[in-house]
């Protein structure tokens, strides 16, 4: 006789195995290359969703206002409803919980690779940045575009915060690399995230001091040379002082025929004083207070709001199409020059 689930368990207490799925790059279930194709375009958001907020019971109105807000309110409840038995053939009836008014997904039924992702940015040791920044295949869901006002709104959300943490995983790994004498993997993950963002002048710093330790000092200087074009086009500034410092040193010890220094004590002194408020608000935003995924209304307003502060400072056409900002608002926040140059540096000063 097969065996019987009930709660995640068979009866004779083994466990039901957990399905993979992925959403980094785009939409997988257990290796299911045709996932979206078989299951269906909305189910497969809407299992993406619940995977990503597995903690949480979601009331059946806040699904449909997510995935069928044009429809009236029965076609919406029952198209949830054919979403949900879609997905149950697919994942099976014991990993999904309907409760009432409220669906979600059984505990370590389904293991997704954005809540590990995240698990490993907390963890923030070496070899599980190394596993991270692996996991970061791509924009989140690549794959499913939907045209749906809340969805795209907590999509777009949701594909920037996790970039940024992509991002800065890649820049402390790569920090970590250079001091374990590892300039050409640091290089390595300073181009791709170059690739990812090109107004980070961390990265470009991280470029910088890599290509230093490798003994190509011509091509440091070539890339701080592109750098200060990028930045004077892009957002009317200079490279910050950090930065500055960093290539005059390596300048001065090409022309003397010396090993160029890395950044001194001093420097990172500086470094941390000037960013720490910054960086200790960027990380509550991007993994929550406690080291948890922040709630949707935290996460909806303040990286949004530094992202539109941070293009509006030129109306940096390239930048604003990386992030995904529509064309409304254009014009953005105004402010002093101190005020945009504070808003351009924000992310890129935490290394």
């Amino acid at each position: 006789m097969g065996k019987t689930s009930v709660g995640g368990l068979a009866l004779d207490g083994s466990m039901i195995p957990a399905m993979r799925i992925s959403l980094l790059g785009g939409f997988e279930l257990a290796g299911q290359a045709e996932s979206v194709r078989s299951l269906g375009k909305k189910p497969a958001a809407l299992l993406a969703y619940l995977a990503c907020n597995q903690e949480k019971r979601h009331p059946r109105e806040k699904l449909t206002a997510l995935l069928w807000s044009a429809h009236p309110e029965l076609q919406a409840r029952q198209s949830l409803r054919q979403a949900l038995s879609n997905i149950r053939k697919i994942i099976g009836p014991a990993r999904l919980i309907a409760c009432g008014d409220t669906i979600s997904l059984r505990p370590g039924s389904i293991e997704c690779d954005v809540c590990l992702f995240q698990a490993l940015i907390r963890d923030g040791s070496t070899s599980a940045l190394e596993r991270a920044v692996e996991l970061y295949k791509g924009t989140l869901l690549a794959d499913c575009t939907l045209d749906e006002e809340h969805w795209s709104e907590w999509l777009s959300r949701e594909r920037q915060r996790l970039e940024d943490l992509a991002l800065d995983a890649l820049l402390r790994l790569g920090e970590a690399y250079l001091e374990m004498q590892r300039p050409c993997e640091a290089l390595q993950l300073a181009h791709r995230a170059i690739s990812m963002n090109v107004l980070r002048e961390d990265a470009h710093r991280l470029a910088i001091r890599a290509y230093v330790a490798t003994g190509r000092t011509i091509d440091a200087i070539r890339r701080y040379n592109a750098l200060v074009a990028l930045l004077d086009h892009e957002l009317g500034i200079k490279p910050d002082e950090i930065t500055q410092k960093l290539v005059a040193r390596i300048r001065a010890a090409n022309q003397s025929g010396l090993p160029a220094p890395e950044c001194s004590t001093s420097d990172q002194i500086e470094r941390t004083d000037a960013t720490s408020h910054f960086t200790s608000v960027r990380q509550r935003t991007l993994l929550g207070i406690n080291g948890s995924p922040s709630s949707e209304s935290e996460t909806a307003t303040r990286p949004q709001e530094l992202l539109h502060s941070y293009a509006s400072a030129r109306n940096s056409r390239s930048y604003r199409a990386q992030v995904g900002l529509d064309n409304r608002d254009r014009e953005g926040p105004s402010g002093g020059v101190a005020a945009r140059r504070a808003l351009a540096r924000a992310q890129s000063q935490k290394r």
